[in-house]
């Protein structure tokens, strides 16, 4: 019964269109690991603001380097991602474009 789908409904962040998804596996599970990934997110999102800041006082090659930390932190959720929720997903998910 691993493989067998359940439906799940997803809103947009806006609120006004719906989509529906197909889980394979534990829904419970991959319910957790998109909340999980959804909070690092808004995490990097809130250190962006930090790093533009921090990039505006700095030399160029300096904000670059900062800059440069702080993709490689998005790179590797990225990735951990498609990982962690691919699984569920499967081939809802889109392929990886690094």
């Amino acid at each position: 019964m691993e493989n067998v789908p359940t439906l799940m409904q997803t809103t947009a962040m806006a609120g006004e269109t719906q989509a529906d998804f197909r889980i394979y596996g534990d829904e419970a599970k991959c319910r957790s690991a998109v909340r999980r990934y959804m909070r690092r997110a808004e995490e990097l999102l809130a250190q962006a603001e930090g790093v533009r800041r921090v990039e505006a006082a700095e030399t160029p090659l300096d904000a670059a380097a900062i800059e440069q930390g702080w993709v490689k932190e998005v790179r590797r959720w990225f990735v951990s991602v498609i990982a962690a929720v691919g699984k569920f997903l499967q081939d809802q998910f889109p392929a990886p474009c690094l």
